[in-house]
């Protein structure tokens, strides 16, 4: 590896400042859906990964990546990575009758959250029996399967030409075409983790000026805030750089904070793939990376 495929940690006292070229970004997105055995154009023999691999470490958020050229090779910025899931989310149904739904199965002995198809052998009834119970659990079922309501993710990794990383960018959309609100996210644990590595100096309510000195009261404020863990996530919210279409991102000034302290000063170098790896784990910790 030449130093040119390298990434240097900046040492020294301050927090290690890394970037990295638009040319390494790109080297290390097609490294990296490569190597995972994603599809994606530009690259060339895509290997899955051994099964001894596939539970642990960064390539269990490879999945279905794929690599987008720059619209405009003068732009840059709007290449990068990008992919499409789907998952479910709680709908305001459930939110309201969740205890109903417990309720109910324990009303009918059905307690140990097995599928209504086992109930003739959990409950020791006989065929007849079985068939009038689970005629009798359709319209729990029907309410049960209302509880959730499937989301279409679509997730981007681009490169900053301002900041000089990759910044990730979401959004999630029902299958109406809405778009799920901040707060709506925030209530989809399968999309955002509320409670999160990634977490900004401030609390959310918190109008302090952080060049101030706060007063003992608030002091005692953001103690408390921070023992409930309600600080809230780096996300902001601004034009895609390949749609120009409204989206939220991770700002890139936590990410590279982050960042420097899972790459040390002390590290010698990192390949772009790494680099690119450690930036994923890392936006895990605020965003649904498993597609």
């Amino acid at each position: 590896m030449t130093q040119r495929d390298t990434l240097c940690a900046a040492s020294g006292g301050e927090a290690a400042r890394l970037r990295l070229t638009y040319q390494l970004f790109r080297q290390a997105c097609l490294d990296y859906i490569s190597n995972a055995g994603a599809s994606g154009h530009n690259t060339s023999d895509g290997q899955p990964l051994p099964d001894s691999h596939a539970q642990l470490g960064p390539h269990q958020y490879a999945s279905g990546w794929h690599w987008d050229e720059p619209l405009n090779p003068a732009v840059v910025g709007s290449a990068g990575l990008s992919r499409s899931f789907t998952v479910l989310v709680p709908s305001s149904v459930q939110n309201q009758d969740a205890e109903d739904y417990l309720q109910d199965l324990q009303a009918v002995g059905f307690e140990d959250g097995s599928k209504f198809g086992d109930l003739a052998e959990n409950q020791k009834l006989d065929p007849e029996s079985s068939n009038e119970l689970e005629q009798a659990l359709e319209p729990l079922a029907s309410r049960i399967g209302r509880s959730v309501v499937p989301v279409t993710v679509t997730q981007s990794i681009h490169w900053s030409n301002t900041w000089r990383v990759p910044v990730l960018y979401f959004h999630a959309c029902f299958d109406s075409g809405q778009p799920l609100s901040l707060q709506q996210l925030l209530s989809s644990p399968s999309i955002l983790h509320a409670s999160s590595t990634l977490r900004s100096s401030l609390p959310s309510n918190s109008t302090s000026n952080p060049n101030s000195e706060p007063d003992l009261e608030t002091q005692d404020q953001e103690q408390d805030q921070d023992q409930r863990g309600s600080y809230f996530p780096p996300i902001s919210y601004g034009d895609h750089p390949r749609t120009a279409l409204p989206s939220f991102y991770l700002h890139p000034c936590e990410t590279i904070h982050f960042l420097s302290t899972i790459i040390q000063p002390s590290s010698t170098s990192v390949s772009p793939k790494q680099f690119l790896e450690a930036f994923i784990s890392l936006c895990s910790n605020v965003i649904e990376m498993r597609a």
